[in-house]
């Protein structure tokens, strides 16, 4: 996409209306299905953040949902003429819209917790791809989980498994997997059950559950934590 020229700028010194994570609309001129560049006719600016631009933890973390929406989203095929019903997007974009409004809705809170605002977007999009890992009963013995003191994210089960199923190694190397764990899946369930809106964004998130719950997006997907360029900046 390339836009010529701006608006804004000059001598009242207005920074221009084109930045990260804003939302625009466009009125395409008809093309030659050889061509791949597309002329807009009109576009304008549909949703804008406010406070994301004057927090750096917001910005970064703005800067990670694009990085990893961008390795999901399809590339949209202007020239197929049923496009206007393929609704296929509209759920990675749902997520992607409500994070950007609440991040910027909190930019400008006196403490703003960063480590919330991961764990919510990233269990959100595990929901929208159904990759959300199962929390009802063991991976490994189908134990009801409510009453386990200790468990393990399994990636390789797609869900959570006593901790006792869990690597001998991972668990001397690490003493406390199982109880980090067993928060991780509490800390999961209001993801699970409450709508955007009605979600926590001041809870203090561990480190280490974050890092636990990317670790399993990366492995349904085929990904590397190395490959994320914006990752370091937040966690």
């Amino acid at each position: 996409m390339v836009f010529h020229g701006g608006r804004g700028g000059g001598k009242k010194l207005k920074g221009s209306v084109l930045e990260l994570g804003f939302m625009l609309s466009f009125e395409l001129n008809r093309s030659n299905k050889n061509h791949d560049l597309h002329v807009a006719k009109d576009w304008n600016v549909l949703w804008h953040h406010q406070n994301i631009r004057l927090n750096h933890k917001a910005f970064y973390m703005l800067c990670f949902y694009l990085e990893l929406i961008q390795r999901l989203a399809v590339d949209d095929q202007l020239h197929d003429e049923h496009r206007d019903f393929d609704r296929e997007q509209e759920g990675l974009f749902r997520v992607l819209s409500n994070a950007l409004f609440y991040l910027d809705l909190n930019a400008e809170a006196a403490k703003f917790f960063v480590h919330s605002h991961f764990m919510n977007f990233v269990g959100k999009l595990l929901m929208e791809l159904g990759l959300f890992p199962h929390r009802e009963r063991c991976g490994h013995s189908d134990v009801d989980l409510v009453n386990i003191s200790e468990m393990i994210l399994s990636p390789q089960l797609g869900s959570f498994a006593a901790a006792q199923f869990a690597d001998p190694e991972l668990a001397r190397i690490n003493p406390d997997l199982g109880k980090m764990g067993r928060r991780l899946w509490e800390e999961l369930g209001p993801v699970y059950h409450a709508k955007y809106k009605d979600m926590s964004f001041d809870q203090k998130i561990p480190r280490e559950s974050l890092m636990l719950l990317f670790d399993y997006l990366c492995y349904q997907l085929n990904w590397y934590q190395s490959e994320f360029k914006t990752l370091p900046m937040i966690l």
